[in-house]
Protein backbone atom coordinates (compact mmCIF):
# COMPACT_ATOMS: atom_id res chain seq x y z
CA UNK A 1 0.00 0.00 0.00
CA UNK A 2 1.30 3.04 -0.93
CA UNK A 3 0.17 6.91 0.26
CA UNK A 4 -0.42 8.89 -3.08
CA UNK A 5 1.30 12.47 -3.35
CA UNK A 6 -1.15 15.34 -4.42
CA UNK A 7 0.03 18.06 -6.12
CA UNK A 8 -1.60 21.20 -4.26
CA UNK A 9 0.35 23.45 -5.88
CA UNK A 10 -2.15 24.77 -8.81
CA UNK A 11 -0.66 28.45 -9.00
CA UNK A 12 2.25 26.95 -10.80
CA UNK A 13 0.69 24.08 -12.85
CA UNK A 14 -1.31 26.98 -14.68
CA UNK A 15 1.00 29.81 -14.50
CA UNK A 16 0.77 31.26 -17.86
CA UNK A 17 -2.88 30.03 -19.03
CA UNK A 18 -5.34 32.81 -19.94
CA UNK A 19 -8.76 32.95 -19.24
CA UNK A 20 -10.90 33.73 -22.12
CA UNK A 21 -12.43 37.36 -21.76
CA UNK A 22 -15.94 37.63 -21.47
CA UNK A 23 -17.49 37.90 -24.92
CA UNK A 24 -18.56 41.74 -25.89
CA UNK A 25 -21.53 42.46 -27.50
CA UNK A 26 -21.49 45.61 -30.27
CA UNK A 27 -24.75 47.36 -29.96
CA UNK A 28 -26.16 48.91 -33.17
CA UNK A 29 -25.97 52.63 -33.02
CA UNK A 30 -28.14 55.00 -33.83
CA UNK A 31 -28.35 58.74 -34.93
CA UNK A 32 -31.50 59.53 -33.36
CA UNK A 33 -31.12 60.72 -29.89
CA UNK A 34 -34.18 59.41 -28.27
CA UNK A 35 -33.21 55.73 -29.65
CA UNK A 36 -30.49 54.02 -28.00
CA UNK A 37 -29.26 50.41 -26.53
CA UNK A 38 -29.25 49.03 -23.43
CA UNK A 39 -26.06 47.21 -22.07
CA UNK A 40 -27.95 44.01 -20.01
CA UNK A 41 -25.44 40.89 -20.19
CA UNK A 42 -28.16 38.35 -21.32
CA UNK A 43 -30.81 40.59 -22.80
CA UNK A 44 -29.98 43.92 -24.81
CA UNK A 45 -32.85 45.66 -26.21
CA UNK A 46 -33.36 48.81 -27.86
CA UNK A 47 -35.14 51.54 -26.18
CA UNK A 48 -37.22 54.14 -29.05
CA UNK A 49 -38.57 57.30 -27.07
CA UNK A 50 -39.64 58.46 -30.49
CA UNK A 51 -43.30 58.04 -29.75
CA UNK A 52 -43.20 60.26 -26.42
CA UNK A 53 -42.04 63.10 -28.98
CA UNK A 54 -44.22 62.59 -32.14
CA UNK A 55 -47.19 61.29 -30.12
CA UNK A 56 -49.19 58.19 -31.17
CA UNK A 57 -52.39 57.21 -32.34
CA UNK A 58 -54.60 54.51 -33.53
CA UNK A 59 -58.13 54.71 -34.58
CA UNK A 60 -61.38 55.00 -32.96
CA UNK A 61 -61.68 51.56 -31.14
CA UNK A 62 -57.94 50.60 -32.24
CA UNK A 63 -56.37 47.79 -30.07
CA UNK A 64 -52.83 46.80 -29.03
CA UNK A 65 -51.87 43.86 -27.77
CA UNK A 66 -55.18 42.98 -27.43
CA UNK A 67 -56.00 46.06 -25.09
CA UNK A 68 -57.80 49.37 -26.12
CA UNK A 69 -54.84 51.71 -26.81
CA UNK A 70 -55.63 55.28 -26.22
CA UNK A 71 -53.96 58.03 -28.00
CA UNK A 72 -51.53 60.18 -26.81
CA UNK A 73 -50.26 63.78 -28.14
CA UNK A 74 -46.34 64.23 -28.40
CA UNK A 75 -44.42 66.50 -26.27
CA UNK A 76 -40.54 66.60 -27.75
CA UNK A 77 -39.60 69.06 -25.39
CA UNK A 78 -40.52 67.20 -22.46
CA UNK A 79 -38.86 64.06 -23.20
CA UNK A 80 -35.83 65.26 -24.38
CA UNK A 81 -35.71 66.65 -21.01
CA UNK A 82 -36.27 63.38 -19.25
CA UNK A 83 -33.82 61.69 -21.70
CA UNK A 84 -31.01 61.81 -19.88
CA UNK A 85 -32.35 60.39 -16.18
CA UNK A 86 -34.01 57.73 -18.59
CA UNK A 87 -30.92 56.40 -20.29
CA UNK A 88 -29.15 56.10 -17.11
CA UNK A 89 -31.81 54.39 -15.71
CA UNK A 90 -32.44 51.77 -18.54
CA UNK A 91 -28.45 51.48 -19.38
CA UNK A 92 -27.82 47.77 -18.04
CA UNK A 93 -32.12 47.09 -17.83
CA UNK A 94 -33.53 43.72 -18.66
CA UNK A 95 -36.45 43.59 -21.87
CA UNK A 96 -39.24 43.70 -19.37
CA UNK A 97 -37.79 46.66 -17.01
CA UNK A 98 -38.03 48.63 -20.44
CA UNK A 99 -41.38 47.97 -21.37
CA UNK A 100 -42.13 48.96 -17.59
CA UNK A 101 -40.59 52.81 -18.51
CA UNK A 102 -42.12 52.52 -21.43
CA UNK A 103 -45.96 51.92 -20.13
CA UNK A 104 -45.28 54.54 -17.41
CA UNK A 105 -44.39 57.09 -19.75
CA UNK A 106 -47.41 56.53 -21.89
CA UNK A 107 -49.65 56.50 -18.57
CA UNK A 108 -48.53 59.84 -17.90
CA UNK A 109 -48.34 61.41 -21.27
CA UNK A 110 -52.29 60.19 -21.56
CA UNK A 111 -52.84 62.07 -17.98
CA UNK A 112 -51.11 65.15 -19.01
CA UNK A 113 -53.81 65.38 -22.21
CA UNK A 114 -56.25 64.37 -19.55
CA UNK A 115 -55.57 67.43 -16.96
CA UNK A 116 -55.17 69.71 -20.51
CA UNK A 117 -58.80 68.81 -21.68
CA UNK A 118 -60.68 68.60 -18.47
CA UNK A 119 -58.74 72.29 -17.65
CA UNK A 120 -60.04 73.40 -20.94
CA UNK A 121 -63.69 71.90 -20.88
CA UNK A 122 -64.11 74.38 -17.46
CA UNK A 123 -62.45 77.24 -18.91
CA UNK A 124 -59.68 77.45 -16.99
CA UNK A 125 -57.01 76.64 -20.06
CA UNK A 126 -53.50 75.86 -18.52
CA UNK A 127 -49.95 76.11 -20.13
CA UNK A 128 -49.40 72.79 -21.72
CA UNK A 129 -46.55 70.81 -19.84
CA UNK A 130 -43.34 70.55 -22.02
CA UNK A 131 -41.40 71.21 -19.06
CA UNK A 132 -40.86 68.80 -15.46
CA UNK A 133 -41.12 72.03 -13.39
CA UNK A 134 -44.38 72.94 -14.98
CA UNK A 135 -45.98 69.43 -13.16
CA UNK A 136 -48.14 70.03 -10.13
CA UNK A 137 -50.51 68.29 -7.94
CA UNK A 138 -53.42 68.12 -9.91
CA UNK A 139 -51.44 66.08 -12.28
CA UNK A 140 -50.67 63.91 -9.35
CA UNK A 141 -54.48 63.83 -8.00
CA UNK A 142 -55.60 62.93 -11.60
CA UNK A 143 -52.77 59.86 -11.85
CA UNK A 144 -54.28 58.90 -8.31
CA UNK A 145 -57.82 58.61 -9.92
CA UNK A 146 -56.32 56.90 -12.93
CA UNK A 147 -54.39 54.20 -11.49
CA UNK A 148 -53.39 53.00 -8.10
CA UNK A 149 -49.76 51.03 -9.25
CA UNK A 150 -47.18 51.68 -6.94
CA UNK A 151 -45.16 51.11 -10.28
CA UNK A 152 -46.66 53.24 -12.93
CA UNK A 153 -46.37 56.04 -10.18
CA UNK A 154 -43.03 55.62 -8.19
CA UNK A 155 -40.94 55.22 -11.56
CA UNK A 156 -42.21 58.59 -13.61
CA UNK A 157 -41.74 60.41 -10.01
CA UNK A 158 -38.13 59.43 -9.40
CA UNK A 159 -37.57 60.40 -13.26
CA UNK A 160 -39.38 63.37 -12.80
CA UNK A 161 -37.36 64.49 -9.33
CA UNK A 162 -34.27 63.74 -10.75
CA UNK A 163 -34.65 65.99 -13.87
CA UNK A 164 -35.76 68.68 -11.58
CA UNK A 165 -32.88 68.10 -9.41
CA UNK A 166 -30.89 68.77 -12.31
CA UNK A 167 -32.42 71.69 -14.04
CA UNK A 168 -31.96 72.87 -10.02
CA UNK A 169 -35.90 72.96 -9.30
CA UNK A 170 -37.55 71.31 -6.23
CA UNK A 171 -38.56 67.67 -6.10
CA UNK A 172 -42.46 67.06 -6.53
CA UNK A 173 -42.91 65.45 -2.83
CA UNK A 174 -46.03 63.63 -5.00
CA UNK A 175 -47.38 61.19 -2.03
CA UNK A 176 -47.64 57.64 -3.66
CA UNK A 177 -50.79 55.74 -4.02
CA UNK A 178 -52.23 54.03 -0.57
CA UNK A 179 -51.76 50.50 -0.49
CA UNK A 180 -54.74 48.40 -0.91
CA UNK A 181 -55.96 47.00 2.43
CA UNK A 182 -56.38 43.11 2.22
CA UNK A 183 -59.53 42.07 3.05
CA UNK A 184 -60.07 39.73 5.57
CA UNK A 185 -62.98 36.97 6.01
CA UNK A 186 -63.84 36.08 9.39
CA UNK A 187 -66.50 33.07 9.41
CA UNK A 188 -69.72 33.79 11.50
CA UNK A 189 -68.89 32.63 15.17
CA UNK A 190 -71.54 29.50 15.15
CA UNK A 191 -69.15 28.18 12.32
CA UNK A 192 -66.05 29.08 14.39
CA UNK A 193 -67.48 27.33 16.91
CA UNK A 194 -68.39 24.15 15.31
CA UNK A 195 -64.69 23.74 13.95
CA UNK A 196 -63.57 24.44 17.59
CA UNK A 197 -65.78 21.86 19.20
CA UNK A 198 -64.92 19.38 16.25
CA UNK A 199 -61.35 19.87 17.24
CA UNK A 200 -61.65 19.39 20.98
CA UNK A 201 -64.00 16.10 20.10
CA UNK A 202 -60.39 14.99 18.01
CA UNK A 203 -58.13 15.73 20.58
CA UNK A 204 -60.07 13.69 23.09
CA UNK A 205 -60.30 10.73 21.16
CA UNK A 206 -56.76 10.88 20.11
CA UNK A 207 -55.78 11.24 24.15
CA UNK A 208 -58.45 8.43 24.98
CA UNK A 209 -56.62 5.92 22.63
CA UNK A 210 -53.39 6.46 23.77
CA UNK A 211 -54.46 6.34 27.17
CA UNK A 212 -56.02 2.64 26.24
CA UNK A 213 -53.09 1.51 24.43
CA UNK A 214 -50.60 1.90 27.38
CA UNK A 215 -52.80 0.12 29.50
CA UNK A 216 -53.68 -2.43 26.83
CA UNK A 217 -49.70 -2.46 26.38
CA UNK A 218 -49.37 -3.25 30.00
CA UNK A 219 -51.72 -6.98 29.73
CA UNK A 220 -50.51 -10.19 29.06
CA UNK A 221 -54.02 -11.62 28.23
CA UNK A 222 -55.73 -10.75 25.58
CA UNK A 223 -59.02 -8.78 26.33
CA UNK A 224 -62.47 -9.64 26.01
CA UNK A 225 -63.60 -6.47 24.17
CA UNK A 226 -63.92 -6.40 20.20
CA UNK A 227 -62.49 -3.25 19.71
CA UNK A 228 -59.36 -3.67 22.26
CA UNK A 229 -58.91 -7.45 20.76
CA UNK A 230 -57.24 -5.60 18.17
CA UNK A 231 -55.80 -2.90 19.22
CA UNK A 232 -54.23 -5.19 21.92
CA UNK A 233 -52.48 -7.22 18.51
Amino acid sequence: MSIRTYNKDHLKEHAGVTLPAPARIDHPESDDPLVFWTHHDKEPCDVNLHSFATGQDYKAGGRRNGKKFVSFTGRPALIHQLLPVIEEALSYAARATVESYMNTLRFWWRILDAVEVAAAKVGQPMTRVDDVRLLTNVHCEFAHRSCKSFQLFGIFRSLVDSTRSALGGRQTYWDSPEKPRAQKHIPPQEQRDAVRFAVKRTCRSVLERWAKSDRLSQSDTEPEDPDEISLWR
